[in-house]
């Protein structure tokens, strides 16, 4: 993911072994910047009305919810196979299930598009590289 950004986002890697459920990543530009956690799922649920596991920890959810109330761009990236959806707005804090999962993912490569589109202005994206469609709307 971080080697498909534009080179005026800074990247920040976070592994942080004394404060627990700090996000994965940040990322910094002219424009924005953009705290990310990202889960992955190794399989889909078979049914459409299920539930995805995300595996977020209670300490996660603290940070990705402080971050969101105090203003700072969030988000969650779930990715599964090559999709990926992305959670803003505290909607990580709802039910997900697959069938949502499906009909509001992205090809994981504009995961990076996204991630631009809040950094960058728009005279930085690159040709054939629009913002990442993502929804605000809240999962049933």
């Amino acid at each position: 993911m971080h080697r498909s950004l534009h080179n005026n986002v800074t990247t920040w890697k976070i592994h942080d072994r004394y404060n627990g459920g700090v996000p994965d990543a940040f990322y910094m530009g002219p424009i924005g910047s953009l705290w990310t956690e990202y889960k992955y799922i190794k399989q889909l649920p078979v049914r459409d009305k299920t539930n995805l596991r995300l595996g977020l920890s209670l300490l996660q959810i603290e940070w990705l919810n402080k971050l969101f109330e105090y203003h700072h761009n969030v988000c969650l990236v779930v990715g599964a196979e090559d999709t990926a959806l992305i959670l803003l707005e505290k909607q990580w804090t709802t039910n997900i299930s697959k069938q949502y999962y499906m009909e509001h993912c992205i090809p994981r490569k504009e995961v990076a598009e996204y991630i631009q589109s809040i950094c960058l202005p728009d005279p930085y994206d690159v040709k054939d590289q629009g913002k990442a469609a993502h929804s605000c709307d809240e999962p049933t």
